[in-house]
């Protein structure tokens, strides 16, 4: 929120997607059947719905939505001139500020 909070509209577009992802997220207990392994009290699965992966979906669209924008919104803000040099930036944190840098690759380590 911090990197678009002048954004009314990108802020709205991301809680869509949250919400989405929780949506998603919630139909993974109701997507698996199981049955017991023999007298144990352990399970097996015996069937998965197609929906059921719907949450690894969202999550991978939320969580790459959220990496493009915030990289480019900090790039757009480098002091860097041309797309080129942004591209390299991208890779180095080169014409950034600390806190940029640090946001830009730390969104990096966790995207990775």
């Amino acid at each position: 929120r911090a990197v678009f909070n002048q954004s009314r509209i990108t802020k709205l577009f991301f809680l869509f997607l949250w919400l989405s992802t929780l949506g998603c997220a919630l139909t993974a207990p109701f997507g698996v059947d199981g049955t017991h392994i023999g007298t144990t009290m352990n399970c097996v699965n015996t069937g998965v719905k197609q929906y059921s992966s719907a949450g690894i979906v969202a999550v991978a669209v939320h969580d790459t939505s959220v990496f493009l924008a915030i990289s480019m919104r900090l790039l757009m803000y480098s002091l860097a001139d041309t797309w080129s040099d942004r591209f390299k930036s991208f890779f180095s944190g080169g014409g950034m500020g600390n806190m940029s840098k640090s946001l830009l690759k730390s969104g990096q380590l966790y995207y990775l």
